[in-house]
């Protein structure tokens, strides 16, 4: 069966070098359901945002069925429906 979600050492650091995440490693399969659960601060929202191309990760990929996020946007966004907790449009 292939991976919908597919993350291989997601990282990411602000521009003064703190670390928000640090090689996260997640596959989801079609069907699965996830949540995401820890405190503030937790790399969350900053995962997420990755996960929906909103952000570059320092290192590691991001591929929603098979199309990498950040080569392929056009076609891993086409797979993703994302419903924001503040909508900014």
């Amino acid at each position: 069966m292939k991976s919908i979600i597919q993350i291989e050492n997601l990282s990411f650091s602000y521009p003064d070098g703190h670390p928000a995440l640090q090689a996260i490693c997640l596959q989801i399969e079609p069907g699965d359901k996830v949540a995401a659960v820890g405190p503030n601060g937790a790399g969350k929202t900053t995962t997420i945002k990755m996960i929906c191309g909103l952000l570059k990760p320092t290192a590691g990929t991001v591929k929603i069925g098979g199309f990498d996020i950040q080569d392929q946007p056009i076609q891993a966004k086409a797979l993703l429906g994302l419903v924001p907790d503040t909508p900014v449009l």
